[in-house]
């Protein structure tokens, strides 16, 4: 029997109304999940969201483009679809993948799906960066000067450590992640962009940049052997780390769904690991190095509060796109004698 491709969508979409999601992300979603359902099933067609609207709006019988047989499979797969987003399942791990700055992170059930305020974070860390860090080294030179060490701490799928090397040259990254599932998606991602086979992400590193993926607590007081560093070395310490607060648990549905371990900073104002971080910051720094944190719209005083406690100076916190208090950073005074200035 044919099915015309308007019918479905709108089918899918009431399906996921009902399941409790805003009518607007529900026709988006019921839109991009039937270009995934096409893409698995005939995936020659190179069919994406823009397609399917246009088909839809001509009110197109899905077995004029692709026949009885496949609109069959096609059919079948994406009412699959739906019923697994109508169950509240993030669409990021029905997909597999999650975009940041250009980037096509590989995400999934055990590590955190990064969000839009985090690209923030990330685009902080990168403007102020390739303001600081030295032009890279000709190939043929041995003056390795130009490489800059940046952690990303609480690195989860690797998106803020990624875009900095895929965005700057000459700086090495390391991830540092202690959730083993969290770290087997990292180093998924490792392996997609930081190795020169892009495959079809088209995202490499930059010239002279590298990172790597290093499993250990982000709080530990001897990460600096744990990740093979310098102590005060790094020019560069950026987080997302776990700080939302117990006394406020997440409620949104998909947002539940992340590991509770990313989530809560473990105390009721959740700023028991957020200071941790800070405070490691400290013990990674060098003299003029950058710290960015990100953190819930009620920590914006605490933070800065920490970031003083340890020497950062210029410590600002940023609004993200709704004018929200959502990172802070700031920069390490002078190194005295193992304490700053």
């Amino acid at each position: 029997m044919a099915v015309r491709l308007d019918h479905l969508l709108a089918q899918a979409a009431a399906q996921l109304v009902q399941a409790g999601i805003p009518a607007p992300e529900a026709r988006w979603d019921a839109q991009l999940l039937a270009a995934d359902a096409f893409q698995r099933c005939a995936p020659d067609l190179h069919v994406d969201v823009d397609r399917i609207r246009v088909w839809a709006l001509l009110r197109v019988h899905i077995s004029e483009r692709v026949g009885e047989q496949t609109a069959q499979k096609i059919c079948q797969e994406y009412r699959a679809l739906i019923d697994r987003r109508a169950t509240r399942e993030p669409l990021q791990w029905i997909e597999g993948t999650a975009a940041f700055r250009g980037l096509t992170l590989r995400v999934g059930p055990g590590v955190f799906i990064p969000r839009p305020e985090t690209e923030l974070v990330a685009g902080a860390a990168i403007s102020w960066l390739r303001r600081a860090v030295s032009p890279v080294a000709p190939e043929n030179s041995r003056d390795t000067t130009s490489t800059r060490t940046v952690i990303d701490l609480c690195a989860g799928s690797g998106a803020i450590g990624l875009s900095i090397a895929s965005e700057v040259p000459g700086v090495s990254v390391v991830c540092v992640e202690n959730d083993p599932t969290a770290l087997t998606w990292l180093k998924k991602n490792i392996a997609l962009i930081a190795s020169r086979s892009t495959g079809d992400n088209h995202v490499q590193c930059a010239r002279g940049s590298s990172v790597r993926a290093v499993q250990a607590d982000a709080t530990a007081a001897n990460l600096t052997s744990l990740i093979d560093i310098q102590p005060n070395s790094a020019v560069c310490v950026v987080s997302n780390p776990p700080y939302v607060p117990q006394s406020q648990p997440v409620v949104q549905p998909e947002a539940a769904r992340d590991p509770a371990s990313a989530l809560y900073g473990g105390s009721a104002d959740g700023m028991k690991i957020p200071r941790q971080i800070v405070a490691q910051a400290g013990r990674l720094l060098a003299s003029g190095g950058l710290c960015a944190i990100e953190h819930d719209i009620s920590q914006g005083a605490a933070m800065r509060a920490a970031c003083c406690s340890i020497g950062l100076t210029h410590v600002r916190t940023y609004e993200d796109g709704t004018h929200r208090p959502r990172w802070t950073q700031g920069v390490m005074g002078q190194q005295v004698r193992g304490r700053s200035v």
